[in-house]
């Protein structure tokens, strides 16, 4: 009683990977261009770039938790905890901040008031359209364009893992697959540099 056709040979294991989309360094220069240091959309779009937060960590980071003594986060979606440097550009965002020790938060709205996670969804859209970005360039984007950052300056998966509170280590992968293939692409073909060569 065996069928005579597969109707699974169309399916694949994993589906085609494109997630969020990173931002390149033009769209980055464009946003920071536009927004400076000491403005609110500047601070959460670090935040999410140096940290490499979800827009629901970026809404609950307080000021204990970028003390050079503490660097705790813990994320709200695994419930994990991580214990993050502060990058330089962070360090100089959050310097102008001058009622950062009295905030609840480090980010805040107009009003005083916490951000939610959908509300910073909503507000990074407004910011990247003012500041000349096409559609599609989002909080979570820059996410993953730090984890291609790493990626791209040679930062193990492991130390990808770490820096993005990864546990699986495919996933991980994901960010550091196109660095590496440029890399391995690049270093074949310095082999090839002499290859047919008419002198």
């Amino acid at each position: 009683e065996w069928i005579e056709n597969d109707p699974t040979y169309r399916l694949k294991y994993r589906p085609a990977y494109k997630g969020w989309k990173a931002w390149p360094d033009e769209m980055l220069d464009r946003f920071e261009a536009f927004w400076p240091i000491g403005s609110t959309p500047r601070l959460v779009y670090s935040l999410a770039l140096y940290f490499g937060h979800r827009r629901s960590d970026v809404s609950k980071v307080r000021p204990a938790d970028i003390l050079e003594t503490s660097h705790n986060v813990v994320q709200q979606k695994t419930g994990k905890a991580l214990t993050l440097p502060i990058h330089p550009n962070l360090a100089d965002v959050l310097a102008a901040i001058d009622d950062l020790p009295s905030r609840e938060f480090v980010a805040m709205t107009a009003w005083g008031k916490p951000f939610s996670p959908k509300g910073l969804t909503m507000r990074m859209r407004v910011w990247t359209k003012a500041a000349g970005l096409p559609p599609g360039y989002t909080l979570h984007g820059l996410r993953k364009t730090l984890g291609k950052a790493m990626a791209e300056h040679e930062a193990t998966t492991r130390q990808l893992m770490g820096m993005l509170g990864h546990d699986n280590i495919a996933h991980a992968e994901l960010y550091s697959r196109d660095a590496e293939q440029k890399r391995l692409a690049a270093a074949g073909m310095e082999k090839l540099m002499n290859w047919r060569r008419k002198r």
